[in-house]
């Protein structure tokens, strides 16, 4: 195997820089799980282009980054702009209603691993499944201060809180029940009191206190490596024990044999940095560099667009109908060409809308619009009773 460091395994540049060499192998039809057929990509522009047109034509300046906020808000319900709203209105610093907005957020990202074909979360009189539900429901337990021990302020998350959730309270806040089962609420307990135990008496947005020491954020550029390195320290020791390198826990990363070397995706904590980015700009302005090192999400949304569209297609010896561990060949080379596949799609879809836009589609832009809706159509499509995966993961609730 490549002999490499820790730190490369853990850095953001590596993620991408690995994902490319599994496309090299996949250029000479070498994949072990994966027939690669690039002249597929162009009818994949074409569908995500359509969809982003038919949401945003005339207004693609608009689309909105890649983010969590955006679930919270599923159903053109502004539960957390509202929410946002009554903390100004109660006297509520700009930078503590900042900080509450990084708190839900930095939780909700951690609850939102799969959460299986079965189970949905009744919001007044919306149902919402999948992400969006997860979002709603961990917005609304935070909103009754499930996460907070401070009497003071229920609308914070803090560590002693966490520590000491019960899996039942969760299950509970998330309507949890035999007829609404939802896969894996012990591993996204677990992954909290993990968290808590890791914070102790400090809350998840405390890395505005070491990344600002000033308190200065208009004057101050945000180094995107600087938040992934201090969200790698943090959250780490909190993943279930999975890949092992040199004794050391590697979190979603994972030895692939195609390029006998470790492919890493940290996709719960790139997903944690993109909807991180969003409040601390919208509410803050502060301004962000060296956004691009973020990569596409290597989940079931995306990557399955490519398998859907035939992009993708699983060689005879891997059936369709088995369900496959995340460590597999078939899951570790499907994410890593779903990275290098949102990279040559966002560079299509920006050709394809060259004349009508002022600006390219950044990335973050096009998996908002385009690539993770497109996914979710297209499934829906082909299979409208679970508009589930079309390949099947196992989860346990803590991986994507």
């Amino acid at each position: 195997m490549t002999t490499e460091t820790i730190a490369d395994i853990l850095s953001l540049q590596n993620i991408r820089l690995k994902a490319q060499k599994v496309l090299a192998v996949a250029e000479k039809n070498e994949l072990q799980a994966f027939v690669y057929d690039p002249t597929k990509l162009n009818a994949v522009a074409d569908f995500v282009v359509s969809i982003i047109q038919a949401d945003f034509k005339g207004k693609y300046e608009t689309i909105p980054p890649h983010g969590r906020w955006q679930h919270f808000e599923v159903g053109n319900n502004p539960r957390l702009t509202q929410l946002i709203d009554v903390w100004t209105d109660q006297g509520v610093s700009s930078l503590e209603v900042c900080k509450r907005v990084l708190d839900i957020t930095f939780l909700s990202v951690l609850l939102d691993a799969g959460a299986g074909d079965a189970w949905s979360y009744l919001d007044g009189v919306e149902r919402y499944s999948r992400s969006e539900g997860l979002a709603v429901a961990s917005l609304r337990c935070f909103e009754k201060g499930m996460f907070s021990q401070n009497p003071k302020n229920p609308h914070q998350v803090d560590g002693a809180a966490l520590s000491n959730l019960k899996t039942e309270a969760l299950a509970e806040g998330f309507q949890v029940s035999k007829q609404n089962p939802i896969a894996g609420i012990e591993g996204r307990a677990s992954i909290l009191r993990a968290l808590g135990n890791q914070l102790k008496d400090s809350r998840p947005s405390f890395f505005m206190d070491s990344i600002f020491p000033t308190g200065d954020f208009s004057s101050e550029c945000l180094n995107v490596e600087t938040l992934w390195s201090e969200l790698q320290r943090v959250l780490m020791p909190i993943w279930p024990e999975r890949t092992k390198y040199e004794g050391e826990n590697i979190g979603d990363a994972w030895y692939l044999s195609t390029i006998d070397s470790i492919q890493p995706f940290h996709k719960l904590t790139q997903w944690l940095t993109y909807s991180l980015l969003v409040p601390l700009n919208r509410l803050l302005h502060v301004q962000i560099v060296n956004e691009t090192l973020l990569t596409g999400l290597p989940e079931y949304r995306n990557g399955g667009l490519f398998v859907d569209l035939g992009v993708l297609k699983l060689r005879p010896e891997y059936p369709v109908t088995e369900e496959y561990e995340p460590g597999s060949v078939v899951i570790v080379e499907w994410r890593a060409m779903t990275i290098v596949l949102l990279d040559k799609l966002l560079n299509l879809v920006n050709e394809r809308l060259q004349e009508e836009l002022k600006a390219p589609l950044s990335l973050a832009q096009m998996l908002e619009a385009g690539s993770w809706k497109s996914g979710r159509i297209i499934a829906r499509k082909l299979r409208p009773t679970s508009a589930g995966s079309p390949i099947l993961i196992k989860s346990d609730g803590t991986l994507f």
